[in-house]
Formats: structure tokens, C-alpha cells, sequence
């Protein structure tokens, strides 16, 4: 957990510049690494890279929120995320 804080803290001006809100990033990290360690820790935060590069914070804001609620999500985003997690689970 204090690894996460840490490296959201210390990568926010150089990896996520301009991108995701920091807080939007950390709870990405935390749900996404939850009971995975360190390796799980380490795809997270190269999911959330590779998402980033790809999907605006509205869209996937908007993604999440249609998730959690049980609503439909939008299949183009959800096939960009799926990308990222194959991309990083090498």
C-alpha cells in the first residue's frame, strides 16, 4: 500500500502528467492490485499507463460509473482496457 502512495506521489509530475486525476489513478492502482502483491501492483500501473494513452478521463470515468451501477458499458472502451491488460500481463 505505501509502495502505491509512494510511486502515485513521486510519478504524478512525470508519468501522469496531464493525464487522470491522482486520485482517480490511485483508486485505479488499489482496486486493480488488491490481494495480487507486487507483480499485480506492477501490471496495474501498466494497465493504467497503457489506458491513459488511449481512453479520455470522461470516458472512462463514464465507463466506471456504468460498471459499478450494473449498466450497460461501452464496448469500445471496455476492448481498449482489455488491450491494455493483455499488453501488460506479460
Amino acid at each position: 500500500m505505501r509502495k502505491i502512495i509512494l510511486f502515485s506521489l513521486l510519478a504524478s509530475t512525470y508519468l501522469f502528467a496531464e493525464r487522470y486525476m491522482m486520485m482517480f489513478e490511485y483508486n485505479f492502482i488499489k482496486g486493480c492490485a488488491e490481494n495480487g502483491g507486487d507483480i499485480q501492483e506492477n501490471r496495474c500501473i501498466c494497465m493504467l499507463n497503457e489506458i491513459e494513452k488511449v481512453v479520455s478521463e470522461a470516458e472512462m470515468i463514464d465507463y466506471s460509473i456504468k460498471a459499478a451501477s450494473g449498466q450497460k458499458t461501452p464496448e469500445k472502451v471496455g476492448a481498449k482496457i482489455m488491450d491494455a491488460a493483455i499488453k501488460c500481463a506479460n
